[in-house]
């Protein structure tokens, strides 16, 4: 006896869309952050580029930073920080 194929549907148009549909980016929202403490101001920019020196300063290649997190505390205006999650290190914030 000869045997039948069966034949199946072939995917439908809609499934078919929703793998070719890529993923949206979210749009990035152009942010700035300004710190302002005893009558002084700073910027995130300012705070990002003194937490780096001061990595450089201990002795560090700025090269080796993957991650850099910014803690402030004004009440000691002191600035702390931590690279790749493991190194920290302090400077104070208007010093």
């Amino acid at each position: 006896m000869a045997r039948i194929a069966k034949k199946t549907a072939p995917p439908s148009t809609e499934a078919a869309k929703e793998k070719k549909a890529p993923a949206k980016k979210e749009r990035e929202i152009p942010t700035t952050i300004n710190l302002q403490a005893y009558g002084k101001s700073i910027s995130g920019e300012e705070l990002i580029e003194m937490a780096k020196q001061a990595w450089v300063d201990t002795g560090h290649e700025l090269s080796a930073i993957k991650r850099l997190d910014i803690y402030i505390k004004t009440e000691d205006s002191r600035v702390y920080y931590v690279v790749n999650q493991t190194d920290t290190g302090t400077f104070f914030l208007y010093g």
